[in-house]
């Protein structure tokens, strides 16, 4: 759960490479090394900036990755399209909204570059942004009508998860008042809320609180629960901030554990047990389910690994203590 597809994007940067024409350096070898002069001399004799690598990849491809501003500017003067893609589905745009700073994203949207364009895998500029915890660039693209909620396709994941798996607080306040949808789920049922209480972010656990986002929201498959996720963390002042904003302690995930069953397993969830007990959690609390042996067999509890084969139908809180 939580975890990012930007893999596709390593694998698009390290196939880029040096392309020529016969003995001649191409504009996409003199943009890729930086040469602006030599870029310079090529767009006087008449060469075309589009002309593309074997893979598709441009001199303004290029130069946006490699945060060169001034190569940019020459290549889009000289008509250089920010339309193009390579093989990957990879556009100028998305590589400076990886690497560049805000400037070039800026210049590259002014030129025309579709913000909403996505990879194969359908990652977006402003995924990739908002992971990255560009505030300048995502304001930029966010501006220019990026699609807060656009999916990309593997898991489901929006750039208000990217920005809140990676704690990037300020980027998902940003994307949330340009209408981030709060209560959109990934293909796995996780939704932002979610995504903020696994990483223990209480500013943004509370922001999207503050915006509407349900405090006892269920995972469908699972049950889980923002408040199980925060007890199994260990993360008391999450846990706190989600019992004093309504979470109810003794909701059932589909094993039959309560947030206290959760926070008992953990060696180091002792203050959270404490914070759970305090709010009124049920310390007599069953567990509901006759399969929950499977729990025991994949967990541990009081740092020592549970026996095989034994059902923890019935136990309680401080059975698993």
């Amino acid at each position: 759960m939580g975890v990012k597809s930007n893999w596709f994007m390593t694998f698009c940067l390290v196939t880029i490479s040096l392309y020529t024409h016969g003995d001649e350096t191409s504009v996409v070898d003199a943009a890729q090394n930086g040469d602006i002069e030599v870029v310079k001399s090529l767009i006087i004799s008449g060469t075309d900036v589009n002309l593309p690598a074997e893979d598709g990849t441009t001199a303004l491809a290029h130069a946006a990755h490699q945060n060169d501003i001034e190569m940019v500017k020459l290549l889009l003067a000289a008509k250089a399209d920010v339309s193009i893609t390579n093989a990957y589905g990879v556009t100028p745009i998305y590589l400076a909204s990886a690497s560049a700073d805000a400037a070039l994203v800026e210049l590259l949207l002014e030129a025309g570059a579709n913000p909403n364009y996505a990879l194969l895998s359908g990652e977006t500029p402003l995924m990739v942004a908002s992971e990255r915890g560009k505030l300048d660039a995502v304001r930029s693209l966010l501006i220019h009508d990026a699609d807060p909620n656009a999916q990309e396709l593997q898991a489901g994941q929006t750039a208000l998860m990217w920005a809140l798996a990676e704690k990037h607080g300020a980027v998902a306040n940003l994307l949330v008042e340009y209408e981030a949808d709060i209560h959109m789920r990934t293909k796995g049922g996780f939704s932002p809320l979610l995504f903020a209480t696994q990483q223990g972010d209480i500013d943004s656990v509370s922001a999207l609180l503050s915006a509407g986002a349900e405090v006892n929201e269920v995972v469908p498959k699972t049950g889980l629960t923002p408040l199980m996720i925060a007890a199994t963390g260990g993360y008391v002042g999450v846990t706190d901030l989600l019992l004093e904003k309504g979470a109810n302690p003794d909701t059932l995930d589909s094993n039959g554990n309560t947030a206290l069953h959760q926070a008992v397993k953990n060696v180091h969830g002792l203050d959270v047990v404490n914070t759970l007990l305090s709010h009124g959690a049920n310390p007599n609390a069953r567990i509901r389910n006759p399969n929950a042996e499977s729990n025991v067999n994949q967990g541990s509890y009081g740092g020592a690994k549970a026996p095989t084969g034994v059902s923890l139908e019935g136990a309680t809180p401080l059975l698993l203590a």
